[in-house]
């Protein structure tokens, strides 16, 4: 795809636990509800910082992912989608006075099941602000698309911003 668009791109498979690479990039983007799986919110707070650092200054951090305030309107209603050949059954429990929750999936295909759980933790736009700051950004912004509409009761997304300092 790289080739195709005539652009360079450095693919990386590491654990973003651990990966830092000091003043590496302009831009770190992390989409798609990838960040909060780790046990423990200095865990994540450590992703937050190995982002941080591999920024240079004035370099940004972009966050996406389901924020708690739009999970908690459909959150507790099971869910089936049809996909090609079979269905996927979804649940979620709220776990630990809405600090995480569990999403449990099974999916059903030609007779056979086969079942997923993941962990993470809920974070609202509050709690994702303080930690973006926590972690040393400035600058840091809140939205509710991709578009850059306020993070507000009509999201479908969080998305949050920072900047490391120049």
């Amino acid at each position: 795809a790289c080739a195709e668009a005539g652009v360079e791109a450095e693919l990386v498979r590491a654990d973003m636990g651990d990966f830092v690479r000091p003043g590496a990039f302009d831009a770190v983007i992390n989409l798609y509800t990838s960040f909060g799986y780790f046990e423990t919110p200095q865990q994540n707070l450590r992703v937050l910082r190995n982002a941080h650092d591999s920024l240079v200054p004035g370099g940004r951090l972009v966050v996406d992912l389901l924020g708690k305030e739009t999970y908690a309107r459909w959150a507790g209603q099971p869910q089936v989608v049809d996909i090609e050949g079979g269905r996927v059954f979804m649940s979620d429990t709220i776990l630990d006075d809405w600090t995480r929750y569990r999403t449990d999936w099974t999916l059903v295909r030609d007779g056979t099941a086969r079942h997923a759980s993941l962990t993470m933790y809920a974070y609202s736009g509050a709690e994702l602000r303080a930690l973006f700051e926590a972690a040393g950004f400035t600058d840091v912004r809140c939205f509710g698309d991709f578009t850059g509409v306020p993070y507000d009761n009509h999201a479908t997304r969080l998305i949050v911003r920072g900047t490391r300092p120049a």
